[in-house]
């Protein structure tokens, strides 16, 4: 993946986009990013629709079910304090404040978890 995709707005990730960041948050969650994919999971969809039911349609394993919901709420959180978020809900414009930039996929000087802010 290009630096320039890694810096998508997650507003804009299809089900491609969040399939590496699933890999991002755990080798192991690659065998879920069909399941994401199939069910047309995509960047709007973590920030708003998603949630420990539809989860558990889509990931076996307990354990990695809550690892991906902090990880989503970390995505949400971070959603909410961005500034490109902040400016758009003051101004009415943009995409109704679902703006933020993270990385999709970790590399050996970053980590991936969503927990950091990413500073394009």
């Amino acid at each position: 993946m290009s630096a320039a995709a890694a810096k998508k707005l997650v507003l804009e990730w299809g089900t491609a986009d969040v399939g590496l960041w699933l890999r991002s948050l755990d080798s192991k969650f690659d065998r879920y990013t069909s399941a994401f994919e199939k069910a047309g999971v995509d960047g709007s969809i973590l920030l708003s629709d998603i949630g420990e039911a539809d989860l558990k349609e889509l990931i076996s394993l307990p354990t990695h079910r809550t690892k991906v919901l902090v990880a989503i709420a970390h995505l949400r959180a971070s959603h909410r304090s961005s500034p490109t978020a902040k400016l758009n809900a003051a101004t009415g414009s943009g995409s109704g404040g679902k703006a933020i930039r993270t990385p999709i996929e970790g590399n050996a000087s970053h980590d991936p978890s969503p927990r950091q802010p990413f500073d394009p």
